[in-house]
């Protein structure tokens, strides 16, 4: 057995059924990858072309990530299970064999039966598995329909609306069987499985993997106190002494209690790796008690609810966070969650009282946070069935070349845009906030970006270019008229911009009006249509927000540079940062941090209906946001 390295993932190379699925797999090999490293469990490669039991035989536990097997793979894995290894399969495609070995049998692949039924994965008994999550969200488009044969057991089920549906995850000798990828939602909770799952199949992970992370913290600390040492005098470190001293302390007492080389049982194992992590946390507060705090700085979170929400709690937390501003979601293209004349309220909010809005200003004036309202635009994916169709039936929906609705109203209708005008309108005259948020101020992406291509639109252009298309859609979309055709859609979207800053400003000059946007430009200007520095450039809005949800700290800097780059520092451009695909707080500061030396004049963390919202604000309030 190789001894630092008792797993290996079986890379995949041969190739997937769909361009889609080879996508996903991608991506999802890339998190799994991220996820190994942050838990600290070392791993070798193996590409799936090259499986036989000499090449796997020296690891205890063999992760198969969306592999497309032949017989001749699934033969190899048969005879490395008799020889006691043991397997953790996510979404494996292959012959009848290979499902037989995990003690199942497969029906193949289906998409859901009814809305977001594979969109949790909840393990009724977790306790069977030491450590293991009692749920976790995956969202997955699709998933391998399994039923257990004798003997094999039922670990999670797909859950969605109260209700479990069909087995999810499996657990036999051979080892376990998830029936999707590991997708980017709640990652926290996927790393609590990957781990919980690895060290159920091999005890001896939890102590290796406590291993490796201890003498990283070790190496961490001495390296924050040596750079406390340069940085003791720094005139946005005053009075910080204090707090260095109580996480250097902190740190150490939890490291102490680790021994170097960890025990291999799970019980012990486990306890080592918790000590570790409360060392981590430590050095995470630690990192940022070094960081001074800059004045002036807009620090955001953006917030969704589908139920009534205790807002003074919400507003007292980021509060407490060093956070400054509040963007709630307070409706989507054909629902509110505050009553108006012109948009159906949620069911919800009505049962609650009916005002969510308020209640939401009113406990943000309590607790000093300016408020920002997020409107949703376009986007219908949360209205009520009767409204769907009703737009569906009064053709303002786009349309796609072929004809068919998508959930989305059509920008280039004007009974659309007028609409949303009024909306913004509305709200700003009869609500007292700070500041009106545009979101997915574009043309769709899902399922594809080819829209809008219906006859409303075919009449709107013709009216505004004075042109007759002949043949459509194919003249706009691959002839002649094809870039006059998507300027057209681009101005159907900053239009909407302009009148809405313009009409805000005449109502409340004093409401700062934002939007966030695509991060990659200029893709998103001919992918969907948003040509959001055009936007900032010309005032129509007070400060952009760009979706920056990468992983990599670097990278975050980079595109905030380039986003200033981009608009000319005619505006300010604030990092929206995606803390919820983030791994720890300590990434989270460093996404922080990283915004800031790229020139951002705040961030907005994306969000705080994540479940470490808690642990990555006391993090920020430990020195980098200080209240």
């Amino acid at each position: 057995m190789t001894a630092d390295r008792r797993v290996v993932l079986v890379t995949p190379v041969h190739p997937a059924p769909n361009n889609a699925e080879a996508r996903e797999r991608r991506w999802a090999l890339a998190r799994l990858s991220r996820m190994l490293d942050r838990l600290g469990i070392p791993y070798a490669s193996l590409p799936d072309t090259e499986l036989s039991l000499a090449a796997l035989r020296p690891y205890a536990v063999a992760i198969l990530p969306g592999n497309v097997l032949t017989q001749g793979n699934t033969q190899s894995l048969e005879a490395y299970v008799a020889a006691g290894g043991r397997i953790l399969a996510l979404f494996p495609r292959g012959p009848d064999a290979l499902y037989t070995l995990f003690g199942v049998s497969c029906e193949g692949v289906r998409g859901p039966a009814s809305p977001r039924q594979f969109r949790t994965l909840l393990f009724r008994e977790p306790d069977q598995v030491l450590g293991l999550p009692e749920q976790m969200e995956q969202n997955s488009p699709h998933a391998l329909i399994l039923t257990p044969a004798e003997g094999t057991r039922t670990l999670g089920w797909w859950h969605s609306r109260g209700e479990t549906t069909l087995p999810a995850a499996t657990l036999n000798k051979a080892g376990m069987l998830v029936g999707h990828l590991l997708t980017a939602d709640d990652p926290h909770r996927k790393r609590a499985f990957l781990l919980a799952a690895l060290a159920h199949l091999d005890s001896s992970l939890w102590g290796q993997a406590a291993s490796t992370r201890r003498a990283a913290a070790a190496s961490r600390l001495e390296a924050q106190r040596a750079r406390w040492k340069r940085l003791s005098s720094h005139p946005g470190l005053a009075g910080r002494g204090p707090a260095v001293e109580r996480y250097v302390a902190e740190a150490r007492a939890a490291l102490a209690g680790v021994a170097q080389r960890p025990p291999s049982d799970a019980h012990h194992g486990r306890a080592a790796y918790q000590k570790v992590e409360a060392a981590e946390r430590a050095l995470d507060c630690l990192e940022s008690a070094l960081t001074p705090a800059p004045a002036g700085e807009l620090r955001g979170f953006w917030i969704h609810t589908y139920q009534p929400t205790d807002w003074d709690s919400v507003m007292a937390k980021a509060k407490a966070g060093g956070l400054n501003a509040a963007f709630v979601r307070v409706g989507r293209g054909g629902n509110t969650l505050y009553p108006n004349p012109l948009l159906p309220l949620d069911p919800w909010a009505k049962e609650a009282g009916g005002d969510e809005l308020q209640r939401a200003i009113d406990a943000a004036r309590k607790h000093g946070l300016a408020f920002h309202a997020w409107r949703v635009v376009y986007h219908l994916g949360s209205a009520p069935r009767e409204y769907q169709e009703r737009m569906a039936a009064e053709d303002r929906l786009v349309r796609d070349p072929e004809g068919t609705q998508h959930n989305w109203a059509n920008p280039g209708d004007p009974r659309n845009q007028e609409l949303e005008y009024q909306v913004a309108l509305d709200l700003i005259k009869r609500y007292d906030v700070d500041g009106y948020h545009l979101d997915y101020i574009r043309y769709p992406e899902v399922p594809h970006t080819r829209f809008d291509y219906g006859e409303v639109s075919r009449r709107e252009f013709e009216r505004a270019s004075g042109v007759r298309v002949k043949r459509w859609p194919q003249d706009v979309r691959t002839g002649s008229m094809r870039e006059r055709y998507e300027e057209w859609q681009r101005e159907n979207i900053s239009r909407l911009v302009k009148r809405i800053y313009t009409g805000i400003k005449e109502v409340k000059p004093k409401v700062q009006v934002s939007a966030a946007v695509w991060r990659n430009y200029p893709s998103c200007r001919d992918g969907v249509r948003q040509e959001w520095p055009r936007w900032v450039r010309a005032g129509w809005l007070d400060f952009v927000v760009p979706m920056n949800y990468v992983l990599d700290a670097g990278e975050q800097e980079q595109m905030v540079r380039a986003h200033i780059r981009e608009v000319g520092g005619a505006r300010p451009v604030i990092a929206g940062i995606g803390s919820w695909q983030l791994h720890s707080p300590g990434e989270v500061l460093a996404h922080v941090r990283a915004a800031r030396a790229g020139g951002a004049k705040g961030f907005v963390l994306f969000s705080f209906n994540d479940e470490a919202i808690g642990d990555h604000l006391q993090v920020l309030s430990a020195g980098a946001c200080s209240p």
